[in-house]
């Protein structure tokens, strides 16, 4: 056990993780997307694996079982959640979920950017990293729109593709990440406030990220061509 959790702390703190992490997202959102419909084959690849994946970084980073067991009790609670909203109706189960999955993205975004802003040259790893962290954005806005759908579904006009629950999240991934790339086809409309506002900031997230990260990226190579 002592040989499994060292070789799983080697590999997240190798930059080739952050390649495993890309493919691993890429994946995962089209098979989102494109499985919508399979409600077992979203929850397995959707939310089970997403736990290992994260359980086994956040092995790497923390070292004190305080810290384990408060992540691994809330990804329990999230993976229970998953599967009773399944068979229950009431939306504030799945509006839960999210609000812990979100916990769980922030969390892997700020494992990845300790990865990137770390000393040494800039590779394609670290370039790999901030794809990952842009994909995170894109699902992170994801969870916040499924919920304020499950709030108040009159959030968001457009046809009629918006029907249950498995449905809508992959359709608000297809609407965050057209949001977050500027595309803006219209066929999913925000027609809440709140909901406007939150759009308009993933708007301008989604173009100053990739300037500020580049930006940054040039300035750590300049720091270690120096150095």
């Amino acid at each position: 056990m002592i040989n499994l959790i060292q070789k799983n702390r080697e590999f997240w703190t190798h930059e080739r993780s952050l390649t495993a992490l890309l493919i691993y997202l890429t994946l995962g959102i089209f098979t989102s997307i494109t499985l919508s419909g399979i409600r077992w084959w979203e929850f397995v690849i959707r939310d089970i694996l997403f736990n290992l994946i994260l359980l086994s970084g956040i092995f790497a980073v923390f070292t004190k079982w305080r810290h384990l067991s408060l992540f691994i009790i809330t990804a329990i609670v999230a993976f229970i959640l998953r599967i009773v909203s399944m068979t229950v109706i009431p939306a504030w189960i799945d509006v839960l979920s999210n609000a812990i999955t979100s916990l769980f993205l922030g969390l892997l975004a700020w494992m990845v950017l300790r990865h990137i802003y770390k000393d040494g040259p800039v590779n394609k790893y670290r370039i790999q990293g901030s794809l990952v962290v842009y994909l995170i954005m894109g699902l992170l806005w994801a969870q916040i729109y499924h919920s304020a759908w499950l709030i108040q579904p009159s959030s968001f006009g457009g046809p009629e593709v918006i029907e249950t629950s498995p449905k809508a999240f992959a359709e608000f991934i297809y609407f965050s990440f057209v949001t977050l790339t500027t595309l803006g086809y219209g066929d999913i409309v925000p027609e809440a406030s709140l909901v406007r506002a939150a759009v308009i900031f993933e708007g301008m997230t989604g173009m100053l990220y990739p300037v500020l990260m580049i930006a940054r990226l040039v300035a750590l190579e300049l720091q270690h061509s120096r150095s």
